[in-house]
């Protein structure tokens, strides 16, 4: 960010002698509180009696400038965060937040040479702990099957597996990334960006357990728990039924003992 006053004053002859070094900006990831030293190493060319002026930019803020031959150095900003190298010209910055993010650029202004220095920085948080439950798991003779689901903050992925494969899943974020995978009868569930990962890992043989031929071959507990219940509840309704059955023909058993037959007096009388 060449200033207009000092393009006011180059020479118009010596203007073609300008040298612009920017390419792409160089990707920096740092996580949140930490620092970073952004450095660059074309001022290995150049002599240092030669250095006119080293600037450090943010965006279009002026961070801080540096006159080597009179030794002046002026901080702009990050007054407390910031320490400049008069030897490397590299910039630190301490104490990361995440509105630091974004482009910073350095400016070399050298007699006829001017070298400039771009990087973009992303501060991050380091990322949550995934989680790895059992959402399905059956287990049989010959075979074992397991569905699970690997969680990270907005982010998941749901997989089967049996003894030997599982299916290995990967889906991304604007700032992370999750993968599944399976290796060495081992689940990993991984949960990472680039300045931090966290893993939540499971035994598949552990779900899958075999011991010779006394293969387990009861019920997952939640659904024999619901047989038991239901078989009870199927138990008391039947005996609960016979046993009114039973009192209704009781009753009328005693009723028709108890009814008196028309007597003959009666008969004739309503002739």
């Amino acid at each position: 960010m060449l200033s207009v006053d000092l393009v006011c004053l180059l020479s118009p002859l010596l203007l073609p002698f300008l040298l612009a070094t920017a390419g792409s900006p160089v990707s920096v990831f740092r996580p949140t509180g930490g620092s970073v030293t952004l450095e660059f190493q074309g001022h290995l060319q150049l002599e240092k009696e030669d250095v006119d002026l080293i600037q450090w930019y943010f965006g279009q803020e002026k961070i801080m400038k540096y006159a080597p031959l009179r030794d002046s150095n002026t901080i702009f900003t990050y007054q407390d965060r910031v320490e400049f190298n008069k030897e490397t010209f590299s910039l630190e910055l301490k104490n990361l937040q995440k509105n630091d993010s974004g482009l910073y650029s350095r400016e070399i202004i050298a007699r006829e040479t001017y070298v400039v220095a771009e990087y973009r920085l992303s501060v991050l948080d380091p990322v949550e702990s995934p989680v790895l439950p059992v959402v399905y798991n059956w287990t049989s003779c010959d075979s074992c099957n397991v569905t699970v689901t690997c969680k990270g903050r907005d982010l998941s992925l749901t997989s089967t597996c049996d003894c030997s494969t599982c299916c290995p899943e990967e889906e991304h974020s604007t700032d992370s990334t999750l993968t599944l995978s399976f290796e060495a009868d081992v689940i990993t569930c991984n949960h990472s960006n680039p300045v931090s990962w966290q893993i939540a890992t499971m035994d598949i043989k552990a779900l899958c357990s075999r011991t010779g031929q006394n293969q387990d071959l009861s019920l997952p507990g939640p659904v024999s728990s619901w047989i038991r219940i239901a078989g009870g509840a199927l138990i008391v309704t039947l005996c609960s039924a016979a046993l009114y059955w039973w009192v209704k023909r009781l009753e009328r058993g005693v009723t028709e003992q108890f009814v008196p037959a028309d007597s003959p007096s009666t008969a004739d009388t309503n002739v």
